[in-house]
């Protein structure tokens, strides 16, 4: 399983840009870096009511973020599609669980040609009553895979956030980080996590 931003998808400079031009153009607020950094990883909705000052309602928000969709695109990792389609074609159950919304993550799949479809399942942060780091968020996922008779050792999340870690940490499940996003590599390293620096290594 995986998460998705900095994950599977280059996002993280491009949507801070996208949030920044929101907050500007919809709200004249200036959005700063110090505030995302603080906010980055909630679930979508409660981190842009926090980024855009409470000034509009949620679905508004939303809206007017999205609407600036096209100026800012996410990018697959140059080997995300190779990794996803090794493990689609050998068999492997595939998920994504994420804190973003999941209609937002078929969007970016969609647009940038990944496979959306071959995955088993693809969590969102309003599909689950509970978000990283609580390690409840894996309940679906855990009871779909009990139903396969696939153990929880047998089951590895890759994120790129210590609150990844201590998620599937604490549901009993493995986790490599894959350090491209807020959460530095010496910092999974003093966790004692297993770090790539490419998606690739999982299958090489």
């Amino acid at each position: 399983m995986f998460d998705f931003d900095e994950t599977l998808v280059e996002a993280m400079n491009i949507k801070w840009k996208q949030h920044q031009a929101t907050a500007k153009q919809f709200y004249d607020h200036n959005l700063t870096e110090e505030t995302i950094r603080a906010y980055w990883g909630m679930p979508f909705e409660p981190m842009i009511e926090l980024f855009y000052d409470h000034k509009d309602s949620v679905e508004n928000m939303r809206d007017n973020y999205h609407s600036l969709d096209d100026q800012y695109p996410k990018y697959p990792f140059t080997d995300t599609i190779q990794v996803l389609t090794y493990l689609h074609t050998h068999g492997y159950w595939t998920g994504i669980i994420t804190s973003m919304t999941k209609d937002s993550v078929v969007k970016d799949m969609k647009e940038t040609g990944m496979p959306y479809d071959k995955f088993d399942l693809i969590q969102g942060s309003t599909d689950s009553l509970f978000h990283k780091p609580d390690p409840r968020v894996f309940d679906t996922a855990i009871k779909l895979l009990k139903q396969k008779n696939i153990r929880l050792d047998e089951i590895l999340y890759v994120g790129d956030d210590i609150r990844d870690m201590k998620a599937a940490i604490g549901a009993g499940i493995h986790f490599i980080a894959i350090p491209n996003g807020l959460t530095p590599k010496k910092e999974f390293l003093t966790q004692k996590a297993i770090c790539i620096d490419s998606l690739s290594e999982l299958i090489s």
